[in-house]
Formats: C-alpha cells, sequence, structure tokens
C-alpha cells in the first residue's frame, strides 16, 4: 500500500471538496502570509486546490505538491493561472531559496 493512492481508495476524493466547499474562512490568512513572505509560494498537500486556486488568482506564483494524482487531477488550475501542481516524493523535493523550512 506505500505507493498506492490513499485517496482513491474508498473513493475519497470525489468527497473531497464537497466536504470543505464552505470552507473560505482560513483563506485570508494565507493570502496575508503570502503577501509577507512573496512568491513564489509553496503549498504542500494543495489537494484539489482549495488554498492554491485563492492564492494564484491573487497573482502569487503558487506551487502545489499532492501525493495524491487523483487530487491533483481534480485541482488542475486554468492555464492562465500563476499555478503549477506536482507529484513529487516530498523527500526528494529540493528546497527553494525563501521558502521556510
Amino acid at each position: 500500500m506505500a505507493n498506492q493512492d490513499v485517496y482513491l481508495l474508498g473513493n475519497f476524493t470525489r468527497f473531497y471538496d464537497w466536504s470543505y466547499m464552505d470552507r473560505e474562512e482560513d483563506i485570508p490568512f494565507y493570502v496575508r502570509m503570502a503577501r509577507e513572505c512573496g512568491s513564489p509560494v509553496l503549498e504542500v498537500a494543495c489537494g484539489t486546490g482549495r488554498v492554491l486556486i485563492p492564492l494564484a488568482r491573487e497573482g502569487f506564483e503558487v506551487v502545489g505538491i499532492d501525493f495524491s494524482e487523483h487530487m491533483l487531477g481534480i485541482g488542475r488550475a486554468p492555464s492562465w493561472l500563476p499555478a503549477r501542481l506536482h507529484r513529487p516524493h516530498v523527500a526528494r523535493l529540493p528546497a527553494r531559496p525563501g521558502w521556510a523550512p
């Protein structure tokens, strides 16, 4: 099970957005943090882009990573947004200057 997409098991992926669709109260916090730190913004475990897409709409360059290819498939941001989604192995992710440890 180490390489299986746990979100695919039990059909969790299709319920994720439904369970979080009304949750937006934390978005202003992430926007404020992004303004303080600047671009690029790294969102680890970005899922379907609930936080990533609003940040990109605010004009931040956002890099989202998630283990689940299925979650990323749902979260593909429109091409006009400055966001990139990846499915790397987190342990092999290189650090970039400006990203907090």
